[in-house]
């Protein structure tokens, strides 16, 4: 049976095109129906890898080059928040390995060899050198490129660790400032996911345009089709007037199978309406910056940006159900989101 490319419907075996979406159908269902935006990134070497990544998490996915020129990468619906978790650590490490470049960029302008760097970790305790090792009490130094690389992110305290003269120290505290001072969407990395989820709403509001557009013309070409016939006006030969005839009779009945389609979206509509009321009452009553910000566990802002919205989809779930369809939940908490927190 045929399918749609678009929307996933199935079709009748003599239908080619998809009434809805207006595209030409396949043989099989599409696999990426299945699948679910996990991000966007604009660097090709840098989907390259994430798709690695998710490979070696045991997470199939599909990139997909976008009209912008950025790599879509798809996810399996079933598997998303792993897929979220494991693009979490991924970004992290893809992350400190572009700023140590970055770094070590800046210092060779200056003449600083970043390799020949050690940090004095003798006499300290651990989480002043910030170094996680199962090695570290035992080593008396190691290089600096070990703990950029660790949970040092502060341009002073690398430099407190450093074992080197006063003008050395002072051009790594300049490099390691002016690259974590950068914006933090170094890999060019949209974690706000499209939405992919078109609320009833909306909708009905395309099918009662449709309704209104085509049935109106639809109507009004009819009507000049039939004066043409009865004689009043003589503007058209037989063949333009048969094709005329078709056409605006296929506008009318488009306009009219919109508007069965928004009968039954009508109450579907309301009832998501309904919901999404209860859901914004129980989050302004339940949540607040506070509590928004205890979901944080990473230090970038696009991640604590994914850990605050999966904070609130798992209270959603909790009070309303884990049945909650993913792509609507995702497109709900990311506008209450914006409107409430994201305030810039």
């Amino acid at each position: 049976m045929p399918w749609c490319p678009k929307c996933g419907n199935e079709y009748e075996e003599d239908v080619t095109e998809c009434s809805e979406c207006k595209v030409a159908l396949v043989d099989e269902y599409p696999e990426k129906l299945s699948m679910k935006l996990l991000v966007t990134i604009e660097s090709e070497s840098n989907a390259d890898k994430l798709t690695d990544y998710l490979k070696y998490s045991g997470i199939d996915s599909i990139t997909e080059l976008n009209d912008d020129n950025e790599y879509d990468i798809y996810v399996p619906k079933k598997k998303f928040y792993k897929a979220e978790e494991a693009f979490k650590g991924f970004y992290i490490a893809t992350k400190q390995e572009e700023q140590l470049k970055e770094i070590k960029e800046r210092l060779d302008e200056k003449g600083v060899d970043l390799d020949s760097i050690k940090v004095k970790n003798k006499g300290k305790a651990e989480e002043d050198w910030g170094i996680d090792s199962q090695e570290e009490e035992t080593r008396e130094d190691v290089s600096i490129e070990d703990a950029l690389l660790s949970e040092v992110t502060e341009a002073n305290d690398i430099v407190k660790l450093v074992d080197a003269d006063e003008k050395t120290k002072k051009a790594i505290q300049e490099a390691v400032s002016d690259t974590l001072s950068d914006e933090e969407d170094d890999l060019k990395i949209s974690t706000k996911a499209k939405k992919q989820y078109e609320s009833k709403d909306d909708k009905y509001k395309d099918y009662e345009s449709t309704f209104y557009t085509f049935t109106i013309f639809g109507v009004i070409g009819l009507i000049v089709v039939v004066l043409q016939l009865a004689g009043v006006f003589k503007f058209l030969n037989p063949i333009s007037l048969g094709v005329m005839g078709v056409l605006f009779l296929y506008f009318v009945v488009v306009g009219i199978d919109a508007k069965i389609k928004m009968g039954k979206l009508k109450g579907e509509a309301k009832a998501e309406r309904e919901m999404e009321k209860e859901f914004e009452s129980y989050l302004d009553a339940a949540l607040d910056e506070r509590m928004l910000k205890s979901f944080d566990r990473h230090d970038s802002l696009e991640l604590n940006y994914m850990d605050e919205t999966a904070g609130i989809k798992k209270m959603l779930m909790a009070k309303f159900g884990e049945d909650l369809e993913g792509d609507y939940l995702d497109r709900f908490v990311e506008a209450y989101y914006d409107n409430r927190f994201d305030k810039e």
